[in-house]
């Protein structure tokens, strides 16, 4: 084992060291990441209780480890462990590493993996934790053991690794916002980053570009072929500004880069400043420059007053809001009275309410009034489909419950083609159609009005006979 030397750019998180392990045998290789050198028998007794909780009691027991001179190897505290446990610690002589050159052989192997990483996609070399945890990864399960035919992965756990969801590291992916509640129009996916695989799950490590932070999620589309080098420096710089002291740091996390907050450093305008032009095009450096301001372009946007014949409604009534605070807690009021605040699973849940019995009488009630349904004696040699009960509860903008709905509906399942059907389908409305709308109308000055339609039914002619219980 040995401890890479202190970096001169700090990580996300505030790391500065690399903790580097690896086993004798296979070549596996562990990698961790402190801020001080004092932090480096914590790591390594955590890494112990890991190992022997992995392998069994003979298997997993360390009998030696090799390191350097380093005072965060060579003091009491490591040797009255080793004591304890009984474990042989040697040191390499001084003044000679390549005594200890399997783990100083793998601090170069990573290292230049890791730099390759960074500057070929030119991302910020703030991210370096990531790039170097990412090549250690890749390296375990892609990288053979010297005199064998396999991976230092698939000798120390027996099997051979999986690398059908590598990807390349930097490009550009889209994840799947599945953690805020969205609208209807809002996008459902943030652009990112990829930086590597998690360690305690199968998901992958990315940088959502809109909340700035770094997360971790299975739901990931990539595009290997795109990277961060087709943004402007501008996008880079706003995107991986400055966050010290603004970010709280998990030391128990391997790399301790998650959950950045936004930190954006910002710059007093001053005249000076204000003529200067800023023109990405002839900045050639690889590093993103995080302490650079964030220079805002002038808007785009004309300002101006709109005529007093377009404008709808009186104009003296002043600014009404969506809904008055009064009238806003009388229909809350109104709705809990007459609404059943529970939703039935089933029909006996159902029964215990006599809101949910009046809403299902208004729905056989639709059935009545729409001639839908001829009752007939049940036929034996037809097959006959059932019908089951889902109960909604209908919300407001506020989340209050506004409406009881219940649906009978028939069960699909239980339909066979060529009987009961030769064909399906549901014809809704693209989302093209409803901006085609929206663009004649404000074109041509058309008033749109919306409407809810309570039920709706089929208008059509069945070409089979359809039996439903």
């Amino acid at each position: 084992m040995d401890l890479m030397s202190h970096m001169h750019v700090e990580s996300i998180a505030g790391k500065r060291y690399i903790f580097v392990c690896v086993d004798d045998f296979s070549r596996f290789t562990w990698v961790d990441f402190i801020r001080e050198k004092s932090e480096t028998f914590r790591v390594f007794k955590n890494l112990c209780r890991k190992l022997k909780n992995e392998k069994d009691c003979n298997i997993g027991k360390i009998i030696r480890i090799k390191s350097d001179h380093g005072k965060e190897f060579e003091n009491t505290t490591f040797a009255d462990f080793c004591d304890e446990h009984g474990i042989m610690h040697e040191f390499s002589a001084p003044k000679t590493p390549q005594q200890n050159g399997v783990v100083e052989r793998k601090n170069r192997t990573i290292q230049e993996m890791g730099r390759v990483l960074l500057n070929s996609k030119k991302l910020s070399l703030r991210l370096w934790a990531e790039a170097v945890n990412t090549a250690c990864y890749t390296i375990n399960r892609v990288h053979l053991r010297k005199g064998t035919l396999m991976t230092p992965y698939e000798i120390w756990k027996g099997k051979k690794p999986n690398l059908n969801y590598f990807h390349v590291f930097g490009c550009v992916c889209y994840i799947l916002n599945d953690r805020e509640h969205l609208g209807k129009f809002e996008a459902k996916s943030d652009e990112g980053i990829f930086l590597g695989y998690s360690m305690n799950s199968r998901a992958y490590r990315v940088y959502n570009m809109r909340s700035r932070s770094i997360m971790e999620s299975s739901n990931v589309v990539f595009d290997d072929y795109k990277d961060l080098s087709e943004f402007s420096r501008e996008e880079q710089i706003t995107s991986f500004a400055d966050t010290t002291g603004n970010e709280e740091r998990n030391n128990d996390n391997l790399t301790g880069d998650t959950q950045v907050t936004d930190g954006v450093a910002t710059e007093s305008a001053t005249e000076e400043s204000a003529e200067k032009e800023y023109h990405p095009e002839n900045d050639v450096s690889t590093e993103v420059d995080i302490a650079d301001p964030v220079r805002k372009m002038p808007s785009t946007r004309i300002q101006k007053n709109h005529p007093s014949k377009e404008i709808i409604g009186d104009l003296n009534e002043g600014i009404r809001t969506r809904v008055q605070p009064r009238k806003r807690y009388d229909d809350m009021v109104r709705y809990v009275c007459f609404t059943s605040q529970i939703e039935p699973k089933n029909i006996r849940e159902a029964l215990l309410h006599d809101e949910w019995i009046n809403a299902m009488q208004e729905e056989l009630e639709q059935f009545v009034r729409n001639d839908v349904w001829t009752l007939v004696p049940r036929p034996k040699d037809s097959n006959v489909i059932g019908t089951k009960w889902i109960f909604k509860n209908k919300s407001d903008e506020f989340g209050t419950i506004v409406r009881n709905k219940a649906r009978l509906v028939a069960q699909g399942y239980t339909e066979v083609e060529g009987i009961d059907f030769n064909e399906t389908f549901a014809p809704v409305t693209r989302l093209e159609s409803i901006r085609l709308l929206l663009s004649i109308a404000c074109l041509l000055d058309f008033k749109l009005y919306q409407m809810d339609v309570k039920s709706a039914f089929l208008n059509g002619f069945l070409n089979e006979e359809v039996d439903v219980e």
